[in-house]
């Protein structure tokens, strides 16, 4: 065990707080669901995963967690060297979890 791996724990919640108070007014509200849209790729030789671009009603903000919710999902459905699109609904459990609900499909 290293030292970084004692404060591991400290420094988590830290920036667990800071993100909320900098960013959480843009926070999805759990269990609300909402409308969207987004297309996503990931690089031909297996590259990053990319969100390209997204549809999203006007009430729910684009925020760190709605990021990082899509770039997990595209994480998990995306196609080496393809463009994919999402279209269907999105929510935040109540333990902080992003969850879809929809289709993905192949658009190129």
């Amino acid at each position: 065990m290293s030292l970084a791996d004692a404060f591991a724990p400290a420094e988590a919640q830290h920036r667990s707080r800071v993100m909320v108070s900098t960013w959480g007014h843009l926070a999805p509200t759990p269990r609300k669901r909402y409308r969207l849209m987004f297309r996503f790729s990931q690089a031909g030789y297996g590259g990053s995963i990319t969100v390209i671009s997204a549809r999203l009603p006007r009430t729910l903000k684009d925020s760190p967690w709605l990021f990082e919710d899509m770039l997990d999902y595209a994480g998990r459905k995306s196609r080496r060297g393809r463009v994919s699109q999402f279209e269907g609904s999105y929510y935040r459990t109540k333990t902080g979890r992003g969850r879809f609900i929809g289709t993905t499909r192949v658009i190129l």
